[in-house]
């Protein structure tokens, strides 16, 4: 829970490698600036960053599904069609909504 906003977010963690932290932290902040920028509704959001212990971080929406690769991962049977349908259509929007921007 976000305190002051009363929202639910996550706070994903990364670890800087041993040797090159500073290139990684200012490549961490470049993408992070990029991030923060992109509207997009199969795009989760950026809402926050910082450092703590050494260790970048950034806030997210609380994310309310899974993602792809938790859902293949899990998956008992193979996924029916039209779920498989849906989510490359999400996939494939987000990635038209980078490619527009010239991120990818």
């Amino acid at each position: 829970m976000q305190e002051g906003l009363d929202r639910k977010v996550e706070l994903r963690v990364f670890t800087l490698p041993p040797k090159g932290a500073e290139a990684s932290m200012a490549r961490f902040q470049r993408e992070y600036k990029t991030l923060c920028k992109l509207d997009h509704p199969n795009i989760i959001k950026i809402l926050d960053l910082g450092v703590a212990n050494g260790s970048p971080y950034y806030v997210t929406d609380l994310r309310s599904a899974k993602s792809v690769g938790e859902l293949l991962a899990k998956a008992e049977a193979p996924l029916n069609c039209t779920l498989v349908l849906t989510l490359a259509c999400q996939i494939c929007s987000a990635l038209a909504y980078l490619h527009d921007r010239s991120i990818l």
